[in-house]
């Protein structure tokens, strides 16, 4: 497999996993429940779910969002991350420049 096909693969791969994320995240958020009213579990109020914007309580901005919900996103965005740090060490093959970095150093003796 060449570098292009690889880094062709893992461009896709990361659409991909980016693309799950988004369905999952919309599958389950409060928008798509039945009821009427959602409970925090940091302050125990019920609000609207019309009203809610994002998954933090607006009251006192806890996550609401259940404990599987919450470790399959991170394990879709840990994926993703992979992917992406993949993806960089392609294009740093691809381009064939060694990385110079430099160090100035300044030291002044004073005594």
């Amino acid at each position: 497999m060449q570098a292009n096909e690889k880094y062709a693969d893992l461009v896709k791969r990361l659409q991909a996993e980016q693309e799950k994320l988004a369905e999952y995240t919309k599958a389950h958020s409060f928008s798509s429940f039945k009821v009427a009213l959602v409970t925090c579990t940091g302050c125990g109020s019920k609000l609207n779910k019309d009203y809610i914007k994002g998954f933090c309580c607006p009251l006192c901005r806890h996550d609401m969002r259940s404990d599987t919900v919450k470790n399959t996103c991170e394990r879709y965005q840990q994926k993703i991350k992979n992917i992406q740090k993949e993806i960089r060490v392609e294009e740093k093959k691809a381009s064939g420049k060694a990385v110079v970095r430099y160090l100035v150093m300044f030291e002044e003796y004073c005594g």
